[in-house]
């Protein structure tokens, strides 16, 4: 990790090639064998392109190689030719069991081996990627022609070949489906066999025969894509219609898992049913009763429905809200702000020189999240950032300003701190702020007015990257933060240390302490070795260790001290001794520490990382900069709670105004907030009893609208303590998108559709449901078809009399939605900065983040019968 730059993300240091030779070593392999992630799915590798089969092997598994019939086999698997990428090095073992094969006929072909390398004997050496598949392609019979990728295994009574369609028909890795998806359509594969093909279907079990030609020792097949988006045919000595007698569709019960699907082609008959005539039911499935998903309302129970995002407006004028019509359904919202439940405006941000409140743009966060646009770990370690104010990102030594008013219950002194990873200066009613610290944590006395006070805070980036700040002003000063510490004279005799009282008067029970370290460095208490640390990386916990140290621990003084054999390195200590009457005092590296001179330490006044937070370290919780927290951090809510900021002391104590459709079906509605409110639903005030209120059961889409009035200096979505939550019943709706269709933007659970169809008697036909968005399961006049997961959504319907049927189909999606928005990560769906997309991507994927976190069943949805 000491290779890294200044705030430098650790993966990043750690997929760095160390030197030239190994980055030449990782070019060639990527060449031979291409790349598996997402973004490189468009460089397969000379062997892909050529479609041989391959199997990677490391040093570990050649030392297990032997010689096996001219083949080198390895655990079960056997290998005609070995690839070495770049490198004839390896280790004595590997080395001596491939020499050993080699001696015996094996063919070992070295890829751009540099000329003082090539010093296996009997190895083959070519300069390209491209010249060794050529001379495997001369060498060894290829067992599979088609037009798609393949994989082949023989064993010693059948030969087993895994088909995929041809290339590109598949989705990209991680691409979600959308309604336009093109299933693969068969493909005509020759096959290099002497047995016969059966085609196995492992989602139903079954083993059937499929029609072939045979070409002397070749046979051909047309490979079917109806279940999977493979064929596995297996080949076999027996005869194909014995083996589908074990395995009747006739004769096998009914089960919820797999679906049947049958074969007819999309140009039958097709029966269409009605779109916008179903009874849909809303099913929430999130088992809350651990809290797992939500801490906001009860711990048990299931999850229930939600509304997080809305518009957003204040009263500002007499002539505004109820009679401007700010209840009514038909209402224009385009000039209404959008909110996430408790975000609000908190500062106006401009960056340059000076501040100035014309090019400024408001900076919205939440007190119960900090802001979720910045967001791209979970939580930093499931925690709320502390540094929840985003100032954009910015270039070494730019400046960027923030500007917000501090509410004061009454004027006098109180505390202000920043953590920030920039340098930060500031006023306070035009007055300079005399801080103390460094950038990572810098405080100071200031003097309030009751009432708003502004402050003006200028950041300096201290290199490239996102500036994040935590700004937290009380009436009591905080201990000081733990501190990275660094030997400002680094030598092979550097320490850095500090010394512990524990009195008889207040006897301890345990003593446990917290241990990082970037650079070695070995921590002893009172002169004994406890453990030993380096190359600190937050995100595989390496280099990181909490140790119990009560043995060691004694009354009178105790020296903690961590020894630098290398002289260079930083360390981070946080320990926390527990009392037997039930409290605890805490110790932890910072200013009071010495190195082995006596003479101060030095104190890393920046990020270690740029988007790790240091309290992931932390033994024990710190009081946290953001008053609403305890959702998540129970024991980090800050008592007393930290003063409120607002972006424009005159919104405080308007009306807040807020509209959002209501999900399909609801019948009940949970608003908690701070202050008075009243709802309209559709236009029609009804009666809010704390909080609770009632209602007809509504459509998707019906407009609810509320008035609160707020007690204290809050205003915006910030007034709302939790999501808005419903009940609902069954009631008409439409197919498609969760999102829009049924107005639940952040469902995560079961939908359940039921319609009635008249038809004339049917047999053998079947049911598609056209698009759907997760899994399906249906029934049909109460029976079970079956369970599909992806495309193709078709079930095998049983023999129908002419007459009514009760169709029900129960879609569930995944976590995505849930996560979507207003949650601790954004590691989930289509936010274009993590995981699937960034801001500088212009491929085909930009339009994924569409259909990422949807669910729904979109249909349409049909019966398919037989021509005849």
């Amino acid at each position: 990790m000491a290779d890294g730059k200044t705030n430098e993300h650790p993966m990043g240091i750690s997929n760095r090639e160390p030197n030239e030779q190994v980055a030449h070593i990782q070019n060639v392999y990527r060449k031979i064998t291409g790349s598996w992630s997402r973004r490189d799915h468009k460089q397969p590798g000379a062997l892909r392109k050529a479609q041989l089969d391959f199997d990677i092997a490391d040093d570990s598994a050649l030392q297990k190689a032997t010689s096996d019939k001219g083949k080198l086999k390895i655990a079960d698997e056997r290998f005609s030719v070995l690839l070495l990428c770049g490198t004839t090095v390896m280790d004595e073992e590997a080395r001596t069991r491939t020499e050993a094969w080699l001696s015996e006929g094996g063919f070992v072909i070295a890829v751009a081996v540099p000329e003082d390398e090539r010093d296996m004997a009997g190895a083959i050496y070519v300069d390209t990627a491209e010249e060794a598949v050529a001379l495997v392609e001369s060498r060894i019979p290829k067992r599979v022609e088609g037009p798609g990728e393949s994989l082949h295994r023989k064993i010693e009574d059948a030969d087993i070949f895994l088909l995929l369609p041809e290339n590109g028909a598949l989705l990209s890795m991680h691409q979600p489906a959308c309604p336009d998806t093109v299933l693969p359509g068969s493909a005509v594969y020759r096959l290099r066999t002497d047995r016969v093909p059966q085609i196995w279907d492992p989602v139903n079990g079954s083993m059937e025969p499929i029609p072939y030609k045979r070409e002397g020792e070749w046979i051909e097949v047309q490979a079917p894509f109806t279940s999977w988006p493979a064929s596995l045919i297996v080949c076999t000595v027996k005869n194909a219609a014995s083996t589908a007698a074990e395995y009747n569709h006739e004769n096998s019960p009914m089960c919820p898992f797999p679906a049947q699907i049958g074969q007819l082609e999309a140009s039958g008959k097709r029966l269409e049913l009605t779109s916008g005539d179903w009874r849909i039911q809303v099913e929430p499935t999130l088992d809350n009763r651990y809290g797992d998903f939500d801490l906001h309302g009860e711990l048990n129970g299931f999850l229930p429905i939600e509304r997080r995002m809305m518009s957003v407006r204040l009263e500002r004028e007499e002539t505004e809200g109820e009679k401007a019509g700010w209840h009514k359904p038909d209402l224009d919202e385009s000039n209404w702000l959008t909110r996430l439940w408790s975000e609000s405006s908190y500062w106006h941000v401009c960056h340059g020189e000076e501040f100035d409140e014309l090019r400024s743009v408001q900076k919205v966060y939440s007190n119960v999240f900090g802001d979720l646009a910045m967001r791209s770990w979970a939580g930093r370690m499931g925690r709320v950032p502390r540094r929840f104010l985003n100032l954009g990102e910015l270039k070494k030594r730019e400046f960027v300003w923030a500007k917000t008013f501090v509410i004061a219950p009454s004027g006098g002194r109180y505390w202000i701190r920043s953590e920030s990873n920039s340098n930060i200066t500031g006023r306070i009613n035009g007055k300079e702020i005399a801080w103390s610290g460094g950038p990572e944590e810098q405080t100071a006395w200031i003097e309030l007015q009751e009432g708003s006070n502004e402050l003006l805070l200028r950041a300096q980036a201290i290199g490239n990257g996102v500036i994040r700040a935590g700004i937290e002003v009380n009436t009591i000063a905080r201990l000081p933060l733990p501190k990275w510490l660094f030997a400002q004279r680094p030598n092979l005799q550097s320490s850095l240390m500090n010394q512990i009282e524990s009195r008889r008067d207040h006897p301890f029970q345990r003593v446990r302490i917290v241990f990082a370290a970037r650079g070695r460095a070995v921590l002893y208490v009172n002169g004994i070795n406890v453990t030993e640390h380096g190359d600190f990386n937050p995100y595989i916990r390496q280099g990181q260790e909490e140790v119990d140290v009560t043995a060691l621990w004694q009354y009178g003084m105790n020296e903690v001290r961590v020894a630098l054999p290398e002289g260079k390195g930083e360390v981070f200590i946080d320990g926390v001794i527990e009392l037997q009457n039930g409290e605890f005092v805490t110790f932890f590296s910072g200013e009071n520490w010495s190195d082995e001179q006596g003479n101060a330490p030095g104190i890393h006044h920046f990020s270690v990382l740029q988007f790790a937070e240091t309290e992931s370290l932390w033994i024990s919780a710190r009081p946290h900069p953001l008053p609403l927290v305890g959702w998540l951090m129970p024991e980090s809510v800050p008592e007393p709670k930290p003063l409120s900021f607002t972006a424009d002391p005159s919104c405080n104590g308007r009306p807040v105004w807020l509209r959002f459709p209501l999900p399909v079906g609801a019948k009940r509605m949970r608003i908690e907030c701070e202050g008075e409110m009243r709802v309209w639903i559709n236009g029609t005030e009804i009666a809010a009893n704390g909080g609770n209120m009632e209602f007809e059961p509504q459509p998707a889409g019906a407009l609810a609208a509320v008035r609160i009035t707020p007690c204290g200096p809050i205003t915006e979505a910030a007034v709302l303590l939790a999501p808005i939550r419903f009940e609902t019943i069954p009631v008409l709706g439409s197919l498609g998108d969760w999102r829009t269709s049924l107005c639940l933007p952040h469902h995560s659970g079961a939908v359940e559709y039921e319609t009635v169809f008249d038809t004339s008697a049917l047999e053998g036909a079947e049911l598609e449901l056209g698009h759907v968005r997760g899994t399906a399961e249906v029934w049909l006049d109460g029976i079970p078809l079956g369970v599909r997961l992806w495309r193709p959504y078709k079930f095998t319907l049983p023999k129908l009399p002419e007459g009514k049927h009760r169709l029900r189909i129960r879609v569930t999606n995944t976590l995505g939605t849930h996560y979507e928005i207003g949650k601790p990560t954004s590691l989930v769906g289509g936010n274009p900065d993590v995981t699937y997309w960034n801001r500088d991507r212009n491929e085909d994927e930009l339009g994924w983040q569409e259909w990422f976190p949807t669910g729904g069943l979109y249909g349409p949805v049909g019966i398919i019968t037989d021509d005849v």
